[in-house]
């Protein structure tokens, strides 16, 4: 039977204990960072702005973006709906958004240059696939945005638009630049 000295291993095991720990604790730290300033242009996007979105959670592979029925956005004054085109204009912020979460994080993890991190800046919409499940009735809108799969320059979204009470509204797909 092989006997194994433990106090021979014991130190190897805390020095990549600690080394984890602080590769860890950078990443996270750069992670916050990130959020902070994805959140922070995010919010001056003129666009954005103009119909109230706003970034109401970010994790590594999901974004959600919230916004409230507001008198402007109705499409359908009778029944008071939200505009198909806004519905449209969150599912494409919030797949943009979770692009450069999942872009960053990919990033980070290869070590990437600093003019890769450069690019995170200029997303861009390939293709957007929207489907209207359900009238856009409701006061309080949540759309999230899921890493689907990230290639190179390319990142395919998950999107999902619901209102207050938990209904989905619409869903969808995008293909985003990086």
């Amino acid at each position: 039977m092989l006997q194994l000295d433990k106090t021979a291993i014991l130190p190897n095991l805390i020095i990549d204990r600690h080394y984890l720990i602080e590769a860890m604790t950078e990443h996270d730290n750069a992670m916050q960072a990130m959020y902070k300033g994805l959140k922070e242009r995010f919010d001056s996007i003129p666009f954005n702005k103009a119909i109230g979105m706003e970034i109401s959670h970010m994790e590594p592979e999901k974004v959600e973006v919230s916004i409230e029925m507001r008198d402007d956005l109705v499409g359908n004054e009778k029944h008071r709906m939200l505009h198909g085109g806004v519905i449209c204009a969150v599912l494409d912020a919030a797949g943009g958004a979770m692009t450069m979460v999942g872009a960053f994080n990919r990033m980070l993890e290869r070590q990437a240059s600093e003019e890769e991190f450069g690019r995170l800046m200029s997303i861009g919409t390939i293709n957007l696939h929207v489907d209207f499940l359900r009238p856009g009735k409701g006061n309080h809108f949540v759309c999230t945005g899921r890493l689907l799969r990230a290639g190179g320059k390319v990142l395919s979204i998950r999107l999902e638009l619901h209102n207050e009470e938990g209904e989905l509204i619409a869903s969808g797909s995008g293909s985003f630049l990086h």
